[in-house]
């Protein structure tokens, strides 16, 4: 069976300590454990509620690197009004959304199969955003370091603008999808009042 698992670079070390403190990306890329044997509980766990749960902190989360990232387009558009460690620091708290970001997609996958199936639909419809978001901002941390000795650089505006539009895609995405279960919910709940 071929996994299909999302593989994420893992980004770390934001780091501002110093002035001369780089930031840095790992290069090897965080692969989820889809092989995990179950445990006594996974037998009587609620997935679903377990996937609403992550759904809704991976919108959560979402809507923050959107937030982080929007201020960093900002920044780009006035490279020399703010300083490495603003801009560094704006990095580091959407950097960290996004690493929680992978992990939840990490376990969604591992309980996609038996989660309900607008659950299953949304986590893979985030998935491609997710991974391009991973790659804009492994990007944006290699340009701002660069940035950080040649000033004013159209492609660090670039990947924190994409950072913005896959954050602000994933957060749709997980909210229209949510929406759309309640609604046919609803519908459903509303077709049996009538029935009775």
């Amino acid at each position: 069976m071929k996994n299909t698992t999302w593989k994420y670079p893992r980004i770390f070390a934001l780091a501002v300590m110093a002035p001369l403190a780089l930031l840095a990306v790992e290069n090897t890329p965080k692969m989820c454990d889809r092989t995990a044997a179950p445990t006594p509980e996974s037998y009587t766990w609620d997935f679903s509620g377990e996937a609403s749960r992550l759904l809704e902190d991976l919108e959560f989360r979402a809507r923050n690197v959107a937030f982080h990232s929007d201020r960093l387009v900002s920044y780009a558009r006035r490279p020399l009004d703010l300083s490495y460690e603003t801009q560094a620091s704006e990095l580091t708290q959407a950097k960290e959304h996004i690493n929680a970001m992978g992990e939840i997609l990490c376990r969604l996958q591992r309980i996609a199969y038996v989660t309900d199936p607008w659950q299953r639909e949304a986590i893979y419809d985030v998935l491609p955003a997710a991974q391009t978001l991973a790659r804009s901002t492994e990007e944006a941390i290699e340009l701002l370091n660069e940035k950080r000795s040649s000033g004013y650089m159209p492609l660090y505006e670039e990947s924190v603008a994409d950072m913005y539009a896959e954050g602000k895609r994933i957060a749709e995405t997980v909210d229209a999808s949510v929406a759309l279960a309640d609604a046919r919910e609803r519908m459903s709940e509303l077709r049996e009042e009538a029935g009775a």
